[in-house]
């Protein structure tokens, strides 16, 4: 529960689809620039926005 998905009380429409599409992109961009802790990886990026952008090195 590293996104803090039990305390989203987003349920109605495609808004949860949406996000776990979200959620799945930044943990795959997080994976392929070779992170194994996403929990971790995440606290590295927080408010890091010129990191967020060049993260991608692929």
């Amino acid at each position: 529960m590293t996104f803090g998905e039990d305390h989203s009380n987003t349920r109605t429409g495609h808004a949860p689809a949406n996000l776990a599409t979200c959620r799945n992109l930044v943990i795959g961009t997080l994976r392929a620039a070779g992170h194994t802790n996403i929990a971790h990886a995440r606290s590295l990026q927080a408010n890091r926005y010129d990191r967020a952008i060049t993260l991608p090195d692929l």
